[in-house]
């Protein structure tokens, strides 16, 4: 008993294409290349069949990436939001900061010209 050959894709590949251009029939392409004239055929019909599966698989990358272009731009926008909302809370974070230290400095002055007397310092600091 003989042991079957296997063949290369890219062998397949050119014999298929050379069926599809028709410059030579299936039994001159086989007998070139020493396999059987329904092997050529079979390559052929699978190379055909299997055409359209070329395009289609691009357009459909195209659209998953165009999908995915649409949610990572939907994710930057809202980390820009997020990050616009950070910086605003630090400005006001440091503008409350500034405000409490100006405000014990005024009440340390306004303790100091009463005397020492928090009782009238704060009532000054109200007023």
């Amino acid at each position: 008993m003989t042991k079957r050959r296997s063949f290369s894709d890219k062998f397949k590949a050119t014999m298929a294409l050379e069926a599809l251009r028709r410059d030579r029939t299936a039994q001159e392409i086989a007998a070139k290349h020493k396999v059987h004239p329904t092997q050529v055929t079979t390559w052929k019909r699978q190379a055909i069949d299997r055409l359209t599966g070329v395009f289609s698989d691009k357009v459909r990358r195209a659209e998953d990436n165009e999908a995915e272009v649409k949610e990572l731009h939907a994710k930057i926008g809202k980390l820009a939001v997020e990050s616009d909302f950070v910086r605003r809370q630090g400005f006001w974070n440091q503008r409350r900061l500034k405000l409490r230290e100006s405000s014990a400095h005024l009440v340390d002055c306004i303790m100091q010209r009463a005397g020492g007397d928090a009782s009238v310092a704060l009532r000054v600091s109200f007023v």
